[in-house]
């Protein structure tokens, strides 16, 4: 809150509030240990976006919203791998779930709260969408008591690509038509 100011809190803060509801955690998943490793795979491109924008502050707006992505795929990835997981839905309905939290939660206060422009709320939306189907690859049904590192570092690795050439799209064309 002290680089970016209270509009930062926000999308992180949905991102802690929203995992654990639709549906309610489970008994089993109330019991688990969250380590650091959860924390950081879920904030560290959020992080990096903060930074950029602390020390680029003429794109800080697009950074801004990279950041909303970045948490946005990330509560669409927790969902999807607990509806997988506990559950035990398809992976249609997981990842329609995964979505529909990620867009509810965090994309649209964040389009009401930043007064994006429609397009960028609709590209926004492409690049939430595209994450899923890599996501679903590296978030199979797994034992979550023993999620290994390499899951940690692809979903780092798909989220922080996903955002990044979002961010990009968005410097690279908002020059040319002036979209903010």
């Amino acid at each position: 809150m002290i680089q970016g100011g209270a509009i930062w809190v926000f999308p992180p803060l949905m991102l802690l509030l929203a995992f654990g509801i639709l549906p309610m955690m489970k008994s089993e998943e109330k019991h688990m240990i969250q380590t650091y490793k959860v924390v950081e795979c879920n904030a560290i491109v959020g992080l990096v976006c903060l930074w950029l924008a602390v020390f680029f502050p003429q794109y800080r707006d697009v950074l801004h919203v990279a950041f909303s992505l970045s948490f946005a795929c990330f509560l669409a990835i927790n969902t999807y791998s607990r509806f997988v997981n506990f559950v035990n839905s398809s992976k249609l309905v997981a990842i329609f779930w995964g979505l529909a939290k990620a867009i509810v939660f965090i994309a649209l206060p964040t389009w009401v709260i930043t007064k994006m422009n429609w397009l960028v709320f609709v590209l926004y939306l492409v690049f939430l969408a595209v994450a899923m189907p890599p996501a679903v690859s590296l978030n199979m049904k797994y034992d979550y008591k023993n999620v290994g590192d390499n899951t940690f570092r692809a979903n780092k690795i798909l989220v922080g690509t996903v955002v990044a050439a979002f961010a990009v799209l968005l410097v690279v064309v908002g020059r040319f038509y002036d979209i903010p």
